[in-house]
């Protein structure tokens, strides 16, 4: 029951995801690296940008009566297409972000081979997952890596492949790279006015450090 519905978000995600491309694909310009800040946007608020509608809910609700192995068949046909709509060399990676908190307690499932020992909601969507993404990051904040290491060396156990942990603090070290940043959603030429000079001056004395701080602003 559980693997079902971790598919079914994944099945979701899928075809929205290729869905986007072809529209993306259908404009003028063809899909554009502006296209990756899209589609994550629409990731994180589908309730503000797409009519006050949550597509990737709305698509789990029509598929729900779906099986188990027709939607792993489902994403693999998925895959394909969007292969086919991406640029060429294009590698496709699902991120699952804000792991943290799919480790808090392990009190949801049990392990096959100790069922004394429980286990966190993240073991069993990485298996689930894994058996049809070929490429997948987890990444979160605040996160035990050991509890991580545990899960995912679990998972992997049962393949070939070793997973490779990378640790990000994530931070501006430099008023270069704070300024770039901000450039990114300020007005073109704000930076460069004196209310510009003094809002960055600002963000760098009270926002320094993390990138979710000058996120904030």
């Amino acid at each position: 029951m559980a693997s079902h519905h971790f598919i079914l978000l994944l099945y979701a995600r899928y075809v929205c995801f290729r869905v986007f491309l072809e529209c993306a694909a259908a404009m003028r310009s063809g899909i554009t690296e502006n296209h990756k800040l899209r589609w994550l946007l629409i990731q994180v608020a589908p309730v503000t940008l797409l009519a006050r509608s949550d597509i990737f809910f709305a698509f789990t609700e029509l598929a729900e009566g779906a099986s188990y192995q027709y939607l792993k068949g489902a994403i693999q046909d998925e895959f394909l297409i969007i292969e086919q709509l991406l640029p060429p060399r294009s590698t496709l990676f699902c991120v699952l972000d804000e792991a943290q908190t799919l480790t808090k307690t392990s009190d949801y499932f049990r392990s096959e081979t100790d069922p004394a020992k429980g286990r966190p909601i993240l073991h069993p969507l990485v298996l689930s997952w894994r058996r049809v993404i070929p490429n997948m990051i987890i990444s979160g904040t605040g996160i035990s890596m050991r509890e991580v290491e545990t899960v995912i060396g679990s998972v992997v156990a049962k393949e070939s492949r070793s997973p490779v942990t990378v640790t990000e603090v994530g931070g501006f070290d430099d008023e270069y790279g704070r300024r770039a940043y901000l450039g990114k959603y300020f007005p073109p030429g704000l930076l460069d006015t004196s209310e510009g000079q003094e809002i960055a001056s600002r963000v760098g004395y009270w926002l320094r450090g993390r990138f979710v701080f000058s996120a904030a602003v």
